[in-house]
């Protein structure tokens, strides 16, 4: 639902005269109507709340291999592995 707004046009505004109260109105009612309709439809929309879930989930499982990582030592091992991979590797 697009409404098509139409504002003040030099015919309307002829002589100086401001827009007329009548041709105001309407607009302002189409402009509600259409505000009101993507309210609506901004309420009914949930898919925004799913993608905030994923990002949170992901936050915490950084945060705790964040923290895994720094503890324990982990990272030293790692560093080990890969190295005697890259070694075995260049030696083939």
């Amino acid at each position: 639902m697009q409404p098509i707004f139409t504002g003040p046009t030099p015919a309307d505004d002829s002589g100086g005269k401001a827009f007329s109260v009548a041709k105001k109105g309407a607009f302002v009612q189409k402009l509600n109507n259409y505000l009101m309709a993507k309210y609506a439809n901004f309420q009914a929309d949930d898919e925004g709340q799913g993608v905030i879930e994923y990002v949170l989930v992901a936050g915490v499982i950084s945060i705790a291999l964040f923290l895994a990582f720094q503890t324990t030592g982990i990272a030293g091992q790692i560093t080990t592995t890969v190295q005697g991979i890259v070694d075995t590797m260049a030696g083939s």
